[in-house]
């Protein structure tokens, strides 16, 4: 007998297409009804809680972001179902978009783009790189290890700040201590999550 999984909201038809896995038994449905909920032991998506009072099945709901707000916390979330997430798929890629805001914005690329469409091609004044400056990563999970990764291939001198752990000023492996002294701004860049802070 196969385990039922339902995929639901959007998913693109190529990855669709290639689903298979023995034992289990596949379904694409955008907006399940309660019925179609009720036939699920698998879900693989992002069903409001309030209506997987309808998935009667239920064992297991994956959902495919990295976090579990809005389900481990919720206090309708039935305690039996397994919950999973999509915790390690997205660091390399949030990172490589945040160190590339950081070169944008040291380059003065939006400065240049606003400046292109006006056929205004004067300076914007100095630019930076993030060649061999100091860097404060705030949040050193997945992201802002791979961040991290990305910004030492620059020479950088890298400290993270993690503040999942008892001690916020924590040394990560590979990366710098915390240092009470504070560089100089045009040697410093600070980076929060996926959210760059020019220096």
């Amino acid at each position: 007998m196969s385990v039922t999984a339902l995929i639901t909201g959007n998913m693109p038809d190529r990855l669709l297409e290639n689903l298979c896995l023995p034992g289990y038994e596949f379904r694409h449905i955008e907006n399940p009804s309660d019925e179609e909920l009720a036939w699920a032991e698998v879900i693989v998506g992002f069903p409001p809680v309030p209506r997987l009072h309808a998935a009667t099945k239920l064992k297991w709901l994956q959902i495919p972001w990295s976090g579990a707000d809005g389900y481990a916390d919720h206090p309708q979330f039935p305690q039996h179902v397994l919950l999973t997430n999509a915790t390690g798929a997205f660091g390399r890629p949030i990172a490589e978009y945040a160190f590339a805001a950081v070169c944008a914005l040291m380059r003065r690329f939006h400065q240049y783009r606003d400046r292109q469409r006006e056929h205004n091609w004067l300076w914007q004044g100095d630019e930076m790189t993030p060649t061999g400056k100091n860097v404060l990563i705030l949040g050193a999970g997945d992201i802002g290890s791979n961040a991290a990764e990305l910004f030492k291939k620059f020479d950088c001198t890298v400290t993270g700040v993690a503040g999942w752990c008892a001690n916020a000023r924590r040394t990560l492996t590979g990366w710098s201590p915390w240092r009470r002294r504070k560089p100089s701004c045009r040697r410093r860049i600070s980076l929060s999550a996926v959210c760059p802070i020019p220096p």
